[in-house]
Parts: structure tokens; sequence; C-alpha cells
């Protein structure tokens, strides 16, 4: 278990599926379309742009759908250990 804080609540986390950092962001597909996959707002990763050789000013959240499918957590998740002796 991980244990999830901010300045209002403390709580344990069983897997990203229980996760308040767990938010639902809209894509547009490449037929026009839209569709929403389920990211993790804690971890960032920055992308690179190839053709102009820099880094770009967006952030790119990884997707959640494995780590919701087998109850567990992303590798990179910043979340602490929740420990044996935490009351909540």
């Amino acid at each position: 278990m991980k244990l999830y804080k901010n300045a209002i609540a403390e709580m344990k986390v069983k897997g990203c599926n229980d996760c308040p950092h767990r938010i639902p962001k809209v894509y547009k597909g490449r037929n026009g379309g839209y569709y929403t996959l389920q990211v993790c707002s804690a971890i960032t990763m920055k992308a690179y742009n190839h053709i102009l050789c820099k880094p770009v000013t967006h952030h790119l959240y990884p997707c959640v759908a494995d780590a919701i499918n087998n109850g567990s957590y992303l590798p990179e998740c910043p979340l602490p250990e929740a420990g044996e002796g935490d009351k909540k």
C-alpha cells in the first residue's frame, strides 16, 4: 500500500484505481474523433521534439490502464510506501 497525503487528507491507496491522482484526459484521435484515457497527474514526462531537437513545453501523463487492470501501481509512482505503524 502507498500513502497519499496533502494538507487536508491522508489515506492509504491500494492501487492506481483508488488513487486521487488518477484523472481522465481527453485526446484527439487520428480520424478526427476524441477518446478518453485514465492518466496519472502526479507523474509528468516532458516530450521531446525530434524535428526541432528541443524539449516541448507541454507535459505527457502516463496511462494507468495496465496498472488498474493488474490492481497495482505504475513503476514510477511518487507516493511513499505506507508504514506498518500508520493509523489511517
